[in-house]
């Protein structure tokens, strides 16, 4: 796509004539200054800053923002930079940037941004084709999906997908089946500390319940028992309260299981078995045969364990398991 860079100008503009709030072109998320900083005092500015002219005698930043941050906190009241027409193509400009910010490299959220930007620009099939290996993305229709649903989410959240907390494939599926509670899902995702594998276990629970029940994903949220739960686990530990959490959905998704694995939760309470010593039922309870699991480090442990387990079949405990 051909830059009509003949028409920019080079000049000095006050730091007071950019409008830092427009965010136009901006390609550039929680990147630290350090570095930067440090090779601007040291070799001086290699590549100027480029704006675009706004009413008002004022200027969009297109590339360069970080190296606007550096200058302006050097206390330099005006900067030396490129600048664009006000009847440029913003398309253009921001296909600009994107081409120079790529031997940099882009973050998760930098990706989104970028595929955000150019599907107002390109074909999608050319976003898939051409723009998602420069990316160093796999060139499927999928990841571009996954990649556009982070431009959806709250930038509140945009924090804890850089640091692995929240995961661009479970949002994905959130913005698709749950938007209207993904606030209150993503908040509870990140007080729970949920592993991948548990996010997307919560949302499969999720809808499943909104399924059967007939009642939508926003009412269940929302309801008297729901909502009691989280405010009865504030203390804790964050897996504990998730934990809780998970049960009641284990709960309203299988009931009948639910009260057959709390009733033989008692009884085996009732055996007074050690730590080391599991007593494992069939899958589901359907058929099948018990299991017994003894841990034991030296024959006086196993001694001990194997006592408890006789007394409990001595004294019938194990008569009627569920």
């Amino acid at each position: 796509m051909p830059m009509p860079m003949e028409s920019w100008n080079t000049e000095e503009v006050h730091c007071s004539q950019i409008d830092w709030e427009d965010r136009s072109f901006r390609l550039t998320y929680s990147r630290p200054l350090t570095a930067l900083a440090t090779s601007i005092k040291g070799i001086g500015l290699q590549n100027l800053p480029v704006l675009q002219k706004k009413e008002g005698n004022r200027f969009r930043i297109v590339s360069g923002f970080r190296r606007l941050q550096v200058l302006s906190g050097n206390n330099m009241g005006s900067l030396r930079c490129r600048t664009a027409p006000i009847e440029a193509d913003p398309r253009n400009l921001f296909f600009f940037n994107f081409q120079e910010n790529l031997d940099r490299g882009f973050n998760t959220i930098e990706q989104s941004w970028v595929l955000k930007g150019l599907s107002e620009l390109m074909e999608r099939g050319e976003l898939i084709r051409y723009i998602l290996p420069l990316l160093g993305l796999p060139p499927k229709e999928e990841i571009l999906r996954r990649s556009l649903g982070l431009t959806e989410i709250s930038p509140l959240y945009w924090p804890f997908v850089l640091e692995g907390r929240l995961f661009p494939e479970v949002i994905q599926e959130l913005v698709q089946a749950h938007r209207r509670q993904a606030d209150l899902i993503l908040a509870l995702f990140i007080q729970f500390r949920w592993s991948f594998q548990k996010q997307r276990e919560f949302l499969k629970d999720l809808l499943e319940l909104a399924q059967r029940s007939g009642e939508p994903p926003g009412m269940i949220l929302t309801s008297e028992s729901f909502v009691s739960i989280l405010l009865r686990i504030t203390g804790g530990t964050p897996q504990q309260r998730g934990e809780e959490v998970r049960k009641f959905f284990r709960n309203r998704l299988f009931p009948v299981l639910s009260k057959t694995e709390s009733r033989l939760a008692g009884q085996v309470a009732e055996m007074g078995l050690d730590s080391r010593t599991r007593l494992m039922p069939p899958p589901f309870f359907e058929g099948g045969q018990y299991a017994l699991e003894i841990k034991f480090s030296d024959p006086e442990e196993l001694k001990a364990s194997l006592g408890k387990v006789g007394r409990a079949v001595a004294s019938g405990k194990l008569d009627h398991l569920p």
